[in-house]
Parts: C-alpha cells; structure tokens; sequence
C-alpha cells in the first residue's frame, strides 16, 4: 500500500508539472505572437506614412516650402543652411506655384552629362531639385525626426551595381538629404562619399532599416556631342531607422 500511496503522489507531482510546463509554453507562445503582432501594426502604420509622404512629393509645390525654416525651425546644425535666403528654403519662393518637388528633382538630375544632385541643371543653370527634397523632408518627416529616427533619402539606378547589390545612388555633391550626422551613413569616410548609399550603408552600420522606393524617371537632355541618352528608369528610395544620435 505505501507503494502504491508514493506512486500515486509521484505521479500526481509529475501531472502538475507537466500541466504548469504546458500552460507556461502557451503563455510564452501567446505573448511572442502579440509581441510580433505589434510589430507588424507599427511597421504597416510607419510604411504607410512613408507611403504618404513620397506621394506628396509629387503634388507639393515647391514654392509652398518656402516658410519651412521660419521661426528658428531649423536650428539644428544638419538643417541650418536651409535658413540661407539665396540657397535655402527661402529661396524656394521665387519658383511658379505649378512647379512640383518632383519637378524640380527631375530637372536637377536631367544633367547633360554626368548626373548629379547639386542643385545645378547642368553647370550653371539653378535648379533646386536637392534644396526642395530636403525642405520637403524636413517639414514632413517632422514625426519620425521627433520620434527619434532618422531618415535618408536618394535616388538610384537599379541597373548598376558598381558599390552596391541593390543599384547606386545618383552622386550627391555637398549635404545630403538626412537629419543622421553618422558618418557610417554618411560614408564620410568611404573612397566615394559623393556616391554613399545611405540606406546601404545604415543596414550595413548595424540599423532596422525600413525602406520603401518607387520607380522615378528622368530624361537627360542631350550631351556636348548632342546625343541623346534617353529615358533613366531610375528608383526613388526613402528609408528609416531608430537611432541613438542626438535629435
């Protein structure tokens, strides 16, 4: 009888344990599915503002981004020569109410030549297109910069991959379109900084990089011999990540 009594014990002990080892199992896979559940909401909330964000950059005009730095709005140092009122923001009111962002990004990259986001159509000729961009980033970036993230902004070739597997940025000469100051991102100190894929370079530095693109054409006008290059099927790409820098 005692044997049986401690047999019984031992295996009612041993049913305890495995129903608390069951329902702890049933917790943790609960939680793991809420926690990941979440993540996909904040994620599909984040991608549809950026969504958002590079829609409007189609249809707002670049004239009306011209109070963006208006009341010491730009103080940080990464924005403070947007302030300029000949090569800021500022200067962005002297354009025609029907001019787009886009519009004008497309017409600095329509270099003759060698593409380049410099402000400039060709050489000489002012064309805002990288002022507008950054602007327009500013003010409507505005939540993910107040949440800590930062933001980089580019447009690439997908056809080329000299640097980089996912196709090579338009060169960028002088600031680039961010409020990240890392110069992993910034490629700073990269044999091609004027060629940096921000968005590479951030996923490479160790980042949760979200990103999202859509495709961006641009017509070269013709080159010193007065050829044509033809249409670019470029891609136009904004991406995200939290960061630890100082906001």
């Amino acid at each position: 009888m005692a044997l049986k009594a401690q047999a019984a014990i031992f295996d009612g002990i041993t049913f305890l344990l495995l129903t608390t080892f069951s329902a702890s199992l049933i917790f943790v896979a609960v939680t793991d599915y809420g926690q990941q559940e979440d993540a996909v909401l904040r994620s599909a909330h984040t991608l549809n503002y950026m969504q958002s964000f590079m829609k409007s950059v189609y249809y707002v005009n670049v004239q009306t981004l011209s109070q963006v730095c208006a009341k010491n709005a730009c103080d940080q140092e990464y924005y403070e020569d947007l302030e300029s009122v000949d090569e800021g923001c500022p200067s962005l009111s002297g354009y025609l109410g029907s001019i787009s962002v886009t519009d004008l990004l497309k017409r600095d990259l329509s270099d003759p030549d060698a593409m380049a986001l410099d402000d400039y159509y060709g050489v000489e000729v002012p064309a805002k297109g990288k002022t507008a961009l950054r602007c327009a980033a500013k003010e409507m970036m505005k939540p993910f910069s107040t949440a800590g993230y930062k933001y980089y902004i580019e447009v690439v070739n997908p056809k080329s991959t000299q640097l980089y597997e996912n196709g090579d940025p338009m060169r960028v000469i002088g600031l680039k379109v961010t409020n990240s100051q890392d110069e992993a991102v910034l490629g700073t100190n990269a044999p091609n900084p004027e060629l940096t894929s921000g968005c590479e370079e951030a996923v490479l530095a160790g980042y949760k990089v979200l990103s999202i693109s859509s495709p961006f054409r641009v017509t070269p006008a013709k080159n010193a011999a007065g050829e044509s290059e033809g249409e670019r099927q470029l891609i136009f790409r904004v991406c995200i990540w939290p960061s630890n820098e100082n906001a």
